[in-house]
């Protein structure tokens, strides 16, 4: 009885169907964890727009940003050394996965001590999730502080600035493709963040997007800073602060 059994085994080991099977089974695994790879690399949707050719050709959307970007960022890094800063940026940006994913956003492009993250306007201003991601950030930073000043002496601190408006979203690249957007509202961006110091603000959104906000359940007060003239702008916006309400 032992014999036949292995008699069969064998059989059925060294067949070619099945060996067959074996390899079979083998190359999808690789292929999966190629996929699952390129997705962490490029976002998984940016990944499955790539693959439908969606963006081959240019074409418009409206879109909304949120740019965060590490306060004395300078100063830490000559403090702590090119190494050590890479792991404080690497632990830091570690904390956004969670909630960019509960927001449904999505990470456009990291810029070493900054993050730019998107998505289309009207998921965007949806139950606050713009302004949820910066807090809740700031939050799990806050959280893990015993780690960060043991790690670091210190617990990281981001400002951050939100806008929106048209952009053109099109494939670029060959041998590296990425999806990259093409509009003045990065630009505008770049310019309402860098007034957060300056203003005394932790977060700023631009009149734009102020004006396309839901109001009803938000749980966050807008504070008008008034029309302020952004570098390289012929134009001045309205600009706001964004703060939590209190919990009374």
């Amino acid at each position: 009885m032992t014999t036949l059994r292995q008699m069969l085994t064998a059989h059925i080991l060294y067949s070619p169907s099945f060996q067959a099977l074996i390899v079979y089974l083998v190359v999808v695994r690789v292929g999966l964890a190629f996929i699952e790879q390129m997705a962490l690399l490029v976002g998984p949707r940016v990944l499955l727009n790539i693959g439908l050719g969606k963006y081959h050709k240019p074409r418009y959307e409206q879109r909304l940003f949120l740019y965060l970007d590490m306060v004395a960022s300078t100063t830490h890094a000559e403090s702590l050394g090119d190494y050590r800063f890479s792991r404080l940026i690497q632990d830091s940006f570690s904390l956004l996965a969670d909630t960019v994913t509960n927001n449904e956003a999505e990470i456009y492009r990291y810029m070493g001590d900054a993050v730019l993250i998107h998505w289309p306007l009207k998921d965007g201003i949806k139950e606050d999730r713009c302004f949820n991601i910066y807090h809740e950030f700031s939050q799990q930073l806050s959280w893990q502080r015993q780690y960060f000043e043991e790690q670091y002496g210190f617990v990281p601190k981001f400002k951050a600035a939100a806008h929106c408006g048209q952009v053109v979203a099109a494939v670029v690249g060959v041998q590296k493709q990425e999806i990259s957007f093409f509009s003045d509202v990065l630009n505008t961006l770049a310019r309402l963040q860098d007034q957060c110091n300056p203003l005394g603000q932790r977060m700023l959104i631009s009149g734009s997007l102020q004006s396309r906000l839901e109001y009803s359940d938000s749980q966050y007060n807008l504070n008008s800073l008034g029309p302020i003239k952004l570098k390289g702008k012929q134009h001045s916006i309205e600009v706001f602060g964004v703060t939590p309400k209190t919990v009374k």
